[in-house]
């Protein structure tokens, strides 16, 4: 990974494969900026394997600048066609910055004067790239923490589902001890949060007379409850990282269990208990019941990606991991087959995707699955 100075991110009024990161940069906005690494621009995007891989043809010593400069300075070069960019890289401290970054002709005719004594103080990184680089890095840690437990909170509650499904059918309760958020997500002195999600499932047949549903169906009413749910912002310390928290947990865990978009935010199939519980009630087809069951048994990521889904009126079987990537990363899901979509509230009458259907891991969940008798 290579840094861009401040500096050089200011210089770049062109070449942005994405404006709104310009945007940021010409504001000042240096807190709602993505990580360096994740910036749009092609120059800063072919410096990032620097330091994995810094004998690959695109990066090489430049004579000149390294002579003026008196240690090594690296140039990358864009490899796109044309003649692209071209970034100088030096490291300090063990860090890897871009400290100039200009298209082809007018990169080499001006990189080795950046490195004139004159010039250092305007071209090497100062104490506020650095102090900029921490908060980028410490932000990065952070976000990888939560990703980390909002995969596991996906986990148990798929796991909770499962076991409520395939066992308990006539509405008992399975309980999930749900992970407490990283410390690094909550305020100082709040304490660590045990909370815990029970799902009961009722299970069953009937005939649907008319509509798009028509013909034998069968439904799930599923129920999810938190315990001592109205605390959990108290506990949490009461602040807008406690909120935050709280909506990120409803967040995570809603998509999983009810795809009705919704309710995810407005409650409006939810209900408090006496004891301060808050409980949703969902109405599941068979469909979308299997489609969590194969989610809950299937592990590691679908193969190559072919597109977008050509077909809106099929249902699409994911696995766990696919399904923990797309709701941490807040992106279209991919399916089984492939392909990429976005979920829907399908009635239980469209069949299931052919192409998923073909995958060797779907046809051996379906000839395993009996979900119409306990």
């Amino acid at each position: 990974m290579a840094w861009p100075t401040m500096r050089v991110l200011r210089a770049l009024s062109s070449g942005w494969d994405d404006v709104s990161q310009r945007s940021l940069i010409a504001g000042g906005d240096w807190q709602n900026l993505p990580m360096l690494d994740a910036l749009s621009h092609p120059a800063i995007r072919a410096c990032q394997d620097f330091d994995a891989n810094p004998s690959l043809s695109k990066y090489e010593r430049h004579k000149e600048a390294t002579a003026v400069a008196g240690y090594p300075v690296t140039e990358a070069r864009d490899m796109r066609i044309g003649p692209g960019w071209r970034a100088a890289i030096i490291v300090k401290d063990g860090v890897s910055w871009i400290v100039h970054v200009e298209t082809h002709d007018r990169f080499h005719a001006t990189v080795a004067s950046r490195f004139a004594s004159q010039n250092l103080a305007y071209t090497e990184p100062t104490a506020d790239d650095m102090q900029l680089r921490h908060l980028k890095m410490l932000e990065a840690k952070i976000v990888g923490m939560t990703k980390s437990w909002q995969e596991e909170v996906i986990r148990r509650s798929l796991a909770a589902f499962r076991d409520a499904f395939v066992n308990h059918r006539d509405g008992q309760e399975v309980v999930a001890q749900l992970p407490s958020p990283p410390a690094e997500m909550l305020q100082p002195g709040a304490e660590n949060v045990d909370l815990e999600l029970a799902v009961s499932v009722v299970y069953e047949s009937v005939n649907v007379q008319d509509g798009a549903d028509a013909g034998t169906s069968a439904l799930a009413e599923v129920s999810i409850r938190f315990e001592s749910w109205k605390m959990l912002s108290a506990r949490l310390g009461n602040s807008s990282s406690a909120d935050g928290i709280v909506t990120l947990l409803l967040t995570t865990i809603l998509p999983v269990l009810d795809n009705r978009e919704e309710t995810w935010t407005t409650e409006p199939a939810a209900h408090y208990g006496l004891d301060g519980s808050l409980t949703f009630d969902i109405e599941m087809s068979r469909m979308r019941a299997l489609q969590l069951l194969f989610a809950a048994e299937h592990v590691g990521a679908t193969g190559p990606s072919l597109g977008q889904a050509i077909r809106a009126d099929v249902h699409h079987f994911v696995t766990q991991d696919d399904l923990k990537a797309a709701i941490a990363d807040q992106e279209p899901l991919r399916a089984a087959c492939g392909y990429w979509f976005v979920p829907a509230r399908f009635p239980d009458s469209f069949p299931l995707c052919d192409e998923c259907a073909r995958q060797e891991r779907v046809i051996r969940f379906l000839e395993q699955v009996t979900i119409g008798e306990k």
